[in-house]
């Protein structure tokens, strides 16, 4: 296991150290005999979002409620830094640690492959690479249209979504109203909240816009916000006049480290542990839409331009060079400021294709959850 340390230099690197997993690994009693721990468990999980992480020894640790909730017989809770890795990386080793209950149960789980989430190029860059070599006649000068046309709107859209993140790094805001974060709301108590929608459902609506299952999450996370905020402001027009932007975190992996992630903790694959994502600004829309589908459809036009930008490959690239050159604090800075000038922050992480088992203990469900973030 690794630490962090500091150099007398101030350069910041990791070294080995001795592990006394006594440190790492916490079982809490709660009163016995209860029907239900629920309200034991939100309290426990609430109370860990206001403590940090010893930078005295490897971060991360272990947490056994071995009390039944109505989300399962037991919980474990695993608490790991950021520094580590992101969610794509960390869920990924969480996988390959993770057995098949039925069938084979050596063999590891597989992730869903999603290309909407583990982005290599987009689209419409392999569609700029795919045109064909032949120049001649009117179809050589529809290519030729098409390849320009296609140009111009990635670089278009990239310089758009870059401008856009740069001045949220310190001069752009969201409006100030209760739902915000506000400095310091990050040494607040959290509760995490869960919802279930049909799959079936989800498709439905896909189908009818023609777009994918993502469009569908943010139609309903855009609509569900604007109903909120309509519940804690009364005024209307107050609503509609809000401005609110969304942060999408995006893994910038490539879409292979899907087929192969029990590969990652390997440093000469090409899906590499630790920190590789960018992110996109979404402006959620707060006006008033007679069909809650127009939300989706919002959505899916949003999604249609980010699918064309290279922006967040350009950031992705700019937090590794801010990491090098200003260390770990120069990245958390950027993004502190950034999330402290955004209002909410999206992101979804790929789940197994069938049900899994760890230790031998059926897995029913995983939440994440992320602290220390201004919002």
């Amino acid at each position: 296991m690794v630490l962090q340390i500091m150099k007398d230099n101030g350069v910041v690197q990791w070294k080995k150290t001795e592990v006394n997993v006594d440190d790492h690994v916490f079982v809490p009693q709660f009163p016995p005999h209860l029907t239900s721990y629920d309200e034991y468990v939100e309290e426990y999980v609430s109370d860990m979002h206001l403590r940090k992480l010893s930078p005295s020894r490897p971060l991360w640790e272990f947490h056994f409620l071995n009390y039944k909730t109505t989300n399962g017989e037991a919980i474990m809770i695993v608490n790991v830094h950021h520094m580590l890795g992101d969610g794509a990386s960390l869920v990924a080793l969480a996988r390959a640690c993770s057995t098949r209950p039925s069938h084979n149960p050596t063999l590891s789980q597989t992730l869903i492959s999603s290309t909407s989430h583990h982005t290599e190029l987009p689209a419409q860059v392999h569609k700029i690479r795919s045109l064909d070599t032949t120049w001649f006649g009117f179809d050589g000068i529809y290519r030729l249209w098409n390849l320009v046309f296609t140009v111009v709107l990635v670089m278009w859209y990239t310089l758009l979504d870059l401008i856009t993140t740069f001045s949220r790094f310190k001069w752009v805001e969201d409006s100030r109203f209760p739902i915000r974060g506000h400095p310091g709301v990050e040494m607040l108590p959290k509760v995490i909240a869960s919802n279930n929608f049909k799959l079936q459902d989800i498709r439905e609506i896909k189908n009818r816009v023609g777009g994918t299952v993502n469009d569908v999450v943010m139609g309903v996370v855009f609509y569900g916000f604007r109903l909120y905020c309509q519940m804690d402001l009364p005024d209307p027009k107050q609503t509609e006049n809000l401005k609110v932007t969304a942060i999408a975190l995006i893994n910038t992996r490539s879409r292979h480290g899907t087929k192969n992630e029990g590969e990652m903790p390997k440093s000469k694959t090409r899906t590499p542990q630790g920190n590789s994502f960018g992110f996109l600004h979404l402006k959620v829309p707060m006006k008033k839409l007679e069909n809650p589908l127009e939300y989706v459809q919002r959505a899916k036009h949003m999604s249609d331009k980010k699918k064309m930008s290279l922006a967040a490959f350009v950031i992705a690239k700019l937090i590794s060079y801010i990491t090098r050159f200003k260390g770990p604090e120069g990245t958390a800075k950027a993004m502190y400021n950034t999330l402290a000038n955004t209002t909410l922050s999206v992101t979804n992480v790929n789940g197994p294709t069938e049900k899994s088992s760890l230790i031998g203990y059926k897995v029913k469900r995983s939440f994440f959850s992320v602290s220390g973030i201004p919002q």
